[in-house]
């Protein structure tokens, strides 16, 4: 997958981000063995293989690196209990919420009721 990336013209122009209410996005999932890797800032890989707990079969998410140097991020959640999640991943370690990783660049955030 990584090699099928190589033509990708860097940085990405957009990137919208989703979250789930256990604080994961774009398959970054808390617990699966590649997250600390795939958050580094120093990761050279544009993807990595991840596993979501609830769902253990394997996923292909792109690295921290790859998504924070967009040159616009967006973050679309709906509903109260996501907006509790955020908040909650304000306080958070990366690790355990991986969106926290993303809340430190600049990021536009789009909440609906």
């Amino acid at each position: 997958a990584g090699r099928a990336l190589e033509p990708l013209k860097r940085p990405v122009d957009m990137v919208v981000l989703g979250m789930g209410e256990d604080g994961h996005t774009a398959s970054l999932f808390p617990g699966s063995p590649n997250l600390a890797q795939a958050l580094a800032g120093t990761c050279a890989e544009p993807c990595m293989a991840m596993l979501a707990p609830v769902a253990p079969h394997p996923r292909i998410s792109l690295t921290w690196p790859l998504l924070a140097r967009a040159r616009r991020r967006c973050l679309a959640i709906q509903g109260p209990a996501k907006l509790e999640t955020l908040r909650q991943a304000l306080r958070a370690d990366p690790l355990r919420m991986p969106i926290r990783a993303f809340l430190n660049d600049p990021l536009e955030i789009y909440w609906s009721p």
